[in-house]
């Protein structure tokens, strides 16, 4: 494989991993938004949770609250 053929091959390697770990965080974040809609504290899906942290959860719970 070319030099060229190589950049490009682990471009695209890095583009599927940032994909693929942003639409798992927006996943983990629509969960936590229906758990919060469901009455579940916060502290209970930051155990659940591996890829928020306790600052994203309150967020979501006070926009929800609004």
């Amino acid at each position: 494989m070319t030099r060229l053929g190589q950049m490009i091959e682990d471009e695209k390697l890095r583009y599927a991993e940032k994909y693929g770990e942003e639409r798992a965080e927006e996943a983990e974040r629509q969960m936590a938004k229906r758990m919060l809609s469901n009455g579940i504290p916060v502290e209970t899906i930051l155990k659940c949770s591996t890829l928020l942290s306790r600052r994203d959860i309150e967020k979501l719970a006070e926009s929800a609250a609004r």
